[in-house]
């Protein structure tokens, strides 16, 4: 039977060969008996869409390049026809390679085309010459809505099915997976099997089982048992698809698209060895090392891992597709690559490593070798496309956490050929993992594929028998880390079945209540969504059954019972709800407002003498994002499609801040948190605001577009007039204009919490039933006191009460993470600056040496402050993240990422109104200005969030103005101000 194999496997290799050159006895492919010149390879090819922006342009030919006008025959046009600038050179490693790469970033939504006229080789001129069109990621700021349909400037509110593979001019085969990609990024609760997406056989009314799967701008369906040949299939997409801006789908082609799969039998299995090295084999087709995974990214540098494993790849009957032969690698295959280092900016090291990397393919990867489209020659190699769909995860607990996830549609692109007697397919695609769930990272994959030469004694498939385990899951012990509008997550050490997790997975609340949930999968994680927020005082049960099961239908070893207690909230006395941060922007409500001058106003309730902002400013690719202090009544998340009208709402705006008009996007939401996705780019020449609605005295009933809380009290826009007295009450709307500014191409915006919180109900009040949380606290000491007060103590009159002296401080920080700079051994990070809150402390104060007077300070409220430029433009507040060789770190050794910050804030007190001998005097606690020195370690937590620990490197001493004639001078000691910020949950 083996010998039968050999012989099967060997006329393909024969058939397929007779389109290529004779066997060479080197690694390169000879194109010496070729008569003239022609293009080999593209990257990106022709047609291709969805191009990273970052992308560096490819062509490989069959001589070597002599050409000493390469920068005039070689040029890249936008849709413009304008050339883009950028420099041409010819790969070190491969005379016969370019490489163009462009002086800046690509503009995304933009179809670009390359001409190589005149290139000559070191035959003479290139042959055959044809333009090679492509489309970066994305939609075009330039579009204009109606714009048309076809050409390059297409509308940018048209979403539709940009791309399917396999395409109109492959076969579609029994094993075949249906990738569709979309024109904008979809979303995924609109996308359901046979709601919104059907794929059924001919008779029957539900679609085949399979694994539906949607992410980014893919759709993907790849039907459980292969497909029957010759039976007819329906592909239907309904127009109740929407796009995460808010656009529904218009594909009028696939309301009921036919499918009629072809067989594939009988097929052969060969098997290819994939084999990494650092520094070796270099690609023509990339410039990098085959077999490599490069992730290139702000947050982790520049890294490699490389690629060692086995590949058994199933061809269809070749003679059977003489211009496209399809194969197939199966599911549950395994890429295992090597460890890559974990460091911040690809500098500073979070003292791990990921260990080994492992890309398991949770679809069947399907390809094609095609007949060279770049030249007639009857030697030229064939062309490869393969499209796969894989799990990345990574051993190290903490680095699988972080990295752990599904990467869709890798779109690789190559050729084959023979080297030393065997076939070798050659290709590259481009990878995007997403990083600590804030960064699009992207890379240029290179996988190498090369035959065993003697497939009887290749090695044999080994069958995984690993059940998969628990690594780590939220919340857990860390409760008080997470946001109760966040999804339980359970990280495993390998991918997961998908097919019967919403069965397997259930939640419990209280032993007996059954909690609606939906559950999905990313990676190797499961993740439990409640349709509603986990409610406080309740313990909860996560409940995995036995029937879990990797790829490999293995089981996991036992049942899981998962249990966490949920934290105390104090329904006695509860405060509105403030914007906990705003980004682009400033979470209180402005007044001074100056757009002509680029004024957006300062804080209102504030010293008129109190910083200004300038108009804010958001890069062109990014979203409006707000945060809320409490869990809001996502009912009343209504935007506003007009001018002032709904709750939430961007418009255009004139400088006198007239609306011009509302722009069209969605908002994307869960009880804390939303943000605004714009179904058009933000426009450089044109000034925006957001408008957050609210009203002191609604009832929040739904009479109103004002925005609620999830306990029934409207949002309050002015922190600085927050009192005891007043807390339950709303105030006006809040307006932050802002303007668009150029893509950011290296900074990543990171959002940050400030958790655990003490004021767990965040009614400024530490209640009786709240834990004291040490880590967002600051302890306040009395050093001195003069006038008619004589004594002052902070949390009692006399005795020990170290417990009472403390604040508990709550808020949120947005920051850009920048790019390590070598001057200063540093990477910068930009703070936008926001207000945060803090509880209640007393005051004992004793006059005249006679009465003691009790003084509740109320509210307080930490403004952080901005930097300003030499214009006078407000600018982000600056911290930096280095490496600390000296620091004692949790592991018991030296050496520590670290984070530093001079942090100067405006304090505020707005209910402090002591009184003296009955007179109720004024205070200097309004804007107080002070300046506090922040430093401290960042770690990273078993489910991979980064978490800054912070403290006060220096005493703030606090000098308190009562009246016109007394003062009491207080002193945060030394390390007892403690700022912990969290990165935001990886799969929010």
């Amino acid at each position: 039977m083996k010998k039968l194999t050999q012989i099967i496997v060997s006329l393909s290799f024969i058939f397929f060969l007779s389109a290529c050159s004779e066997v060479e006895t080197d690694q390169s492919v000879d194109f010496s008996s070729w008569e003239k010149s022609y293009l080999v390879y593209s990257y990106p090819f022709d047609g291709q869409n969805n191009v990273s922006v970052k992308t560096n342009v490819t062509l490989m030919f069959s001589h070597d390049i002599d050409d000493i006008y390469l920068n005039s025959h070689v040029n890249l046009l936008d849709k413009n026809g304008e050339k883009v600038e950028g420099n041409i050179s010819i790969q070190q490693e491969s005379d016969r390679s370019l490489i163009f790469t462009p002086s800046t970033q690509l503009l995304e939504g933009e179809t670009y085309t390359l001409s190589y006229d005149g290139v000559t080789s070191e035959i003479g001129e290139v042959e055959f010459n044809k333009t090679i069109q492509f489309n970066t990621i994305g939609v075009s700021k330039d579009a204009e809505a109606g714009s048309g349909r076809d050409g390059n400037n297409v509308d940018p509110l048209w979403f539709h099915v940009t791309q399917e593979f396999p395409s109109q001019d492959l076969p579609f085969m029994d094993f075949s997976v249906i990738h569709l990609t979309l024109s904008h990024e979809v979303d995924i609760s609109t996308v359901k099997l046979d709601d919104g997406f059907k794929f059924v056989e001919q008779g029957q009314t539900q679609s085949i089982p399979g694994k539906l799967m949607v992410k980014d701008r893919y759709i993907i369906f790849d039907p459980k048992d292969d497909l029957t040949p010759g039976k007819t299939y329906t592909l239907s997409l309904a127009d109740t698809i929407k796009s995460n801006s808010g656009l529904y789908l218009e594909a009028p082609t696939y309301d009921a698209k036919t499918y009629i799969p072809l067989d594939s039998k009988p097929r052969t299995t060969m098997v290819q060895k994939i084999k990494g090295e650092v520094n070796a084999n270099i690609s023509p087709l990339s410039a990098l090392p085959r077999n490599s995974v490069p992730v290139n990214s702000t947050l982790m540098g520049n890294v490699i891992s490389y690629a060692n494993s086995n590949y058994y790849t199933e061809l269809a009957f070749i003679p059977n597709f003489p211009d496209a032969s399809p194969f197939v690698i199966r599911k549950g295959a395994v890429i295992k690559g090597s460890s890559m280092p974990v460091e911040i900016g690809g500098k500073v090291s979070a003292g791990y490593t990921t260990e080994e990397i492992y890309l398991t393919l949770i679809t069947d990867a399907t390809g094609f070798l095609i007949n060279n489209k770049n030249s007639t020659d009857k030697n030229a190699p064939k062309q490869v496309q393969l499209v796969m769909d894989v799990a990345m995860t990574a051993q190290h607990p903490k680095a699988n956490g972080g990295l752990s996830q599904d990467v869709l549609h890798i779109n690789l692109f190559g050729i084959a050929t023979t080297e030393n007697d065997v076939l070798v397919v050659d290709t590259v695609g481009e990878i995007n993992p997403t990083l600590l769930g804030v960064e699009k990272a992207n890379g240029m994959v290179s996988f190498f594929l090369e035959a065993y030469s003697d497939q009887d004694n290749a090695p044999v498939k080994i069958e995984d028998e690993t059940p998969p385990e628990l690594q780590s899951w939220l919340p857990g012990e860390n409760i008080g880390k997470v946001d109760p509008a966040d999804a339980i997550l359970l990280i495993f050490t390998e991918p997961l079945s998908p097919e019967n997790l919403q069965q397997e997975v259930s939640l419990i609340r209280n032993g007996n209540e059954v909690v609606d949930v939906t559950v999905t999968h990313d990676g190797s994680s499961i993740i439990v969504k409640p349709h509603q927020p986990l409610r406080y005082n309740s313990d909860y049960q996560v409940k995995v059954s036995g029937q879990v099961m990797d790829m490999a239908n293995n089981p996991i070893d036992a049942p899981l019972d998962l249990s966490f207690t949920t934290l105390n909230f104090d329904h006695a006395q509860l405060a509105a709800p403030l914007v906990g941060s705003i980004y682009p922007g400033y979470n209180c409500r402005l007044t001074g407002q100056d757009l002509l001058n680029n004024i957006a106003g300062r804080c209102e309730s504030g010293k008129q003498s109190d910083d200004v902002f300038s108009v804010f400013k958001i890069p062109e690719n990014r979203d409006v994002q707000v945060t809320f202090n409490q869990l809001m009544d996502t009912s009343t998340f209504k935007l506003g499609s007009q001018c002032d009208t709904g709750a939430i709402r961007v418009e255009e705006v004139d400088t006198n801040g007239q609306c011009l008009n509302a722009v069209s996007g969605s908002i994307q939401f869960d009880a804390s948190r939303l943000r605004f996705i714009p179904s058009v780019p933000w426009q450089s020449d044109t000034l925006y605001r957001v408008v957050l609605n609210s009203s002191q005295t609604s009832l929040c009933d739904g009479s109103d577009d004002v925005l609620c809380s999830a306990t029934g009290l409207p949002l309050r826009t002015n922190p600085l007039t927050v009192t005891f007295e007043n807390r339950h009450q709303g105030s006006a709307p809040m307006s932050i204009p802002f303007i668009a500014s150029a893509p950011e191409q290296t900074k990543v915006f990171n959002p940050l919490s400030k958790l655990p919180a003490g004021d767990v109900n965040r009614n400024f009040n530490f209640d009786g039933s709240e834990q004291s949380v040490k880590e967002n606290s600051s302890r306040l000491e009395v050093k001195d006191a003069r006038g008619l007060i004589s004594d002052a103590r902070i949390g009692c009159k006399s005795g020990s009460c170290t417990d009472k002296e403390y604040i508990y401080v709550s808020g949120y920080l947005p920051t850009d993470v920048g790019v390590f700079n070598e001057n200063m051994g540093k990477i910068p990070v930009e703070l936008y600056s926001q207000a945060l809150m803090t509880t209640s402390v007393t005051m004992y104060a004793k006059v005249l040496g006679i009465t003691w007077l009790e003084n509740p300070t109320g509210p307080q409220v930490m403004r952080m402050r901005p930097r300003y430029d030499d214009q006078g433009n407000s600018l982000p507040g600056i911290g930096y993240i280095y490496w600390d060789p000296d620091y004692d770190n949790e592991s018991g050794g030296k050496g520590q990422a670290m984070f530093e910050s001079t942090m100067d804030v405006y304090l505020d007190a707005p209910g402090l109104k002591p009184e003296v001998l009955g007179i109720e005097l004024e205070t200097n606690m309004h804007s107080l200005p002070l300046t506090i020195l922040l430093k401290g370690p960042i770690v990273f937590l078993p489910d991979g969030r980064m978490e800054i620990q912070l403290y006060n490197e220096k005493a703030v001493d606090i000098g308190v103005e009562i009246g016109s004639g007394s003062n009491v001078d207080l002193v945060i000691p030394k390390e007892e101000l403690r700022i912990t910020l969290v990165s935001k949950m990886v799969k929010s």
